[in-house]
């Protein structure tokens, strides 16, 4: 199945299923992207018809919801299978990690970190460079765009270098939740998955966020930091 299917919703659900179909796709990568999709769009269009009259609000928390329904899900249902396919991914271009320590044009992660990475370190710092390890997003210096830490760098005991990261305007930085700092209420849930050993999961929230945000904007990077990630988890450095 291709495509997203798209239905008209009225009301209060049209706010939710937008919201929800955003948080869908994002997290729904393990159940299949388009079904993912089309679950967290009627999820979310229910809770946002109850909600309707709270207008964008209702749309917000609609998209909270599902996303909170589908990381459950995905998560708690996580098999061995899924878990191998990622390992073998990574394990089948670890035999790169060693050219990719320069990876391009001054763009490099230092050797200690791809040591610690190990079959990791080939998705860390891949062209065109727009999402891995913040080592790689942060780099070259003074190219006029942020690295994004997902999950918020002060949420996790990670070294800052390791983190999963994209690059993003600073205008859109300015805009994420974590910005500054994710000491603040509206982090709270996901700096308490991150503190319950489910950092992949505030992994996946912080990718959702980016893609209500930004629809569409920031997808390449996204996915390689996606990849990265996902190969962290599988190794067991991103729980």
């Amino acid at each position: 199945m291709s495509g997203t299917a798209t239905f008209p919703l009225p009301g209060g659900m049209a706010a939710g299923g937008t919201a929800g179909r955003v948080a869908g796709r994002a997290v729904g990568s393990t159940i299949g992207r388009t079904v993912g999709s089309l679950i967290g769009r009627f999820i979310g269009g229910a809770a946002g018809s109850f909600l309707g009259p709270l207008g964008t609000v209702g749309g917000a928390v609609a998209g909270a919801i599902v996303a909170d329904a589908l990381v459950d899900y995905i998560i708690g249902t996580e098999t061995a299978d899924q878990v191998a396919t990622a390992t073998d991914k990574a394990d089948g271009v670890a035999a790169d990690a060693t050219a990719c320590l320069t990876c391009g044009k001054g763009i490099n992660i230092p050797r200690a970190l791809a040591a610690t990475l190990g079959a990791c370190a080939a998705l860390a710092c891949t062209p065109p460079y727009l999402g891995g390890a913040h080592a790689c997003t942060s780099q070259p210096p003074r190219d006029g765009f942020d690295s994004h830490h997902m999950p918020a760098d002060s949420a996790t005991a990670m070294p800052t270098p390791m983190g999963p990261a994209i690059k993003i305007t600073p205008e859109d930085h300015r805009r994420t939740t974590s910005y500054g700092g994710a000491t603040g209420p509206s982090y709270a849930h996901r700096r308490g998955l991150v503190a319950s050993g489910r950092a992949f999961a505030a992994f996946l929230l912080d990718v959702a966020e980016i893609r209500a945000l930004f629809p569409g904007k920031y997808e390449v990077g996204l996915s390689q930091a996606t990849a990265y990630a996902s190969c962290l988890h599988a190794h067991g450095l991103l729980r």
